[in-house]
């Protein structure tokens, strides 16, 4: 189930100021499932599998890869002109849910990665340092990585910005219910955005670089949510009860500052 809020959305999604998109995973499944798709500049891949008994427990996972670098520069590299950029992204998402008589627990995780890399000039440079840290896993551990960290110059033909973000977000939730009447549910999560991205500012009357640094800018988001319903009279009157509590951290960097002579 997907709901969309673009204003005056409920009070229970806390301290948004944005739009709001609520998203809701599956939470049972009658057997085994899921679909493998390979393409040219992307492949993706999601299963589903229940557990324990009564399908009291179920697991959910899907990831998602895109390969432009290696499709195009690889295989067709006269296609792209030498001063050309291209995205490469991948996410996924696991879940997994138990849930037995009044009580449920669902624990969630989920991440992307966008990277914006260079054609031709600076391919030798970009590919080893992107293909060898650029795995799902590293959403979590993979975090201090530069963007400028793969032997790039500002002599190349490169744009003048490079850019690696990546988020991922984990939290756990458990709800009790006791019929149609009392609903209460805690909800612990953790989000981490973190940014790299390189700037090479350069005259417009002689192409040359002027100067050029890196920025890191890093955020932390670590909240915890109670709230509880109760139905005074079933579908006519209910209480609403609830707090909620969020810890932020901020980092923003600019380091390798060179100006040229």
């Amino acid at each position: 189930a997907v709901d969309i809020f673009t204003g005056s959305f409920p009070v229970r999604y806390g301290n948004a100021t944005g739009g709001i998109i609520s998203i809701e995973g599956p939470s049972k499944a009658d057997k085994p499932g899921g679909h493998l798709n390979v393409a040219l500049f992307l492949s993706d891949a999601y299963a589903e599998v229940p557990f324990l008994e009564k399908n009291t427990g179920l697991i959910v996972a899907s990831a998602r890869q895109s390969y432009p670098n290696y499709a195009v520069l690889r295989l067709y590299p006269d296609a792209v002109p030498p001063d050309a950029k291209y995205a490469s992204y991948q996410d996924g998402q696991a879940k997994l849910n138990i849930g037995a008589g009044h009580h449920e627990l669902p624990g969630l995780i989920f991440g992307a990665r966008d990277i914006l890399k260079y054609t031709k000039a600076v391919a030798s440079s970009t590919n080893d340092t992107y293909s060898s840290s650029g795995a799902l896993g590293d959403l979590g551990g993979g975090i201090g990585g530069g963007v400028g960290s793969g032997g790039n110059t500002n002599s190349d033909t490169r744009p003048p910005v490079a850019l690696d973000r990546r988020f991922y977000t984990q939290g756990i939730r458990y709800s009790y219910r006791h019929g149609g009447v009392f609903r209460n549910t805690v909800l612990m999560a953790l989000a981490v955005f973190h940014e790299d991205f390189e700037l090479d500012f350069r005259s417009p009357f002689t192409g040359e670089t002027v100067f050029g640094f890196e920025v890191t800018n890093a955020r932390h988001e670590e909240r915890f949510r109670d709230d509880a319903v109760l139905e005074v009279i079933p579908e006519k009157l209910s209480l609403n009860a609830g707090f909620e509590t969020t810890f932020h951290r901020w980092e923003e960097s600019l380091t390798n500052f060179s100006p040229q002579q």
